[in-house]
């Protein structure tokens, strides 16, 4: 019937921006000739982890995924006491993922990917932390 053509088709094409997402990032990493070997990322609030300053600093390596980087501000979050307002303590981890805001268009980025390694405009995008959907 009519709804679940509508459903599959937006399944398709959420699978295709998927697929695209992860293109676009491999390239990405693929193409860049020089690599940093350390940096900072900042992570702002989100309405999933609202942070209690203004965003999270966190300095990492080359080789820091994003699985990383969400642990290491759950981890900051429950050291400033933040975890019991937000149920940190007891949530399924793997449901959190890292997103990154270019151009108002928000990306899931996979756990796997080293951070630093991306290349523009990944790097200078706004990161937060959501649920995955």
């Amino acid at each position: 019937d009519e709804l679940t053509r509508s459903m599959l088709h937006v399944t398709t094409h959420m699978n295709t921006c998927h697929s695209i997402l992860n293109q676009m990032i491999r390239q990405t990493i693929n193409s860049e000739q020089t690599h940093k070997q350390s940096g900072v990322v900042r992570i702002y609030s989100s309405d999933d982890v609202p942070v209690i300053s203004p965003c999270i600093k966190l300095h990492i390596t080359h080789t820091t995924t994003s699985r990383d980087v969400i642990n290491s501000v759950i981890r900051k979050l429950r050291r400033q006491g933040a975890a019991g307002e937000l149920a940190l303590e007891d949530c399924d981890l793997t449901n959190l993922s890292l997103v990154a805001c270019v151009s108002n268009v928000k990306h899931h980025i996979p756990d796997t990917v080293q951070i630093l390694q991306l290349g523009q405009p990944w790097i200078n995008a706004k990161f937060h932390i959501r649920y995955m959907d």
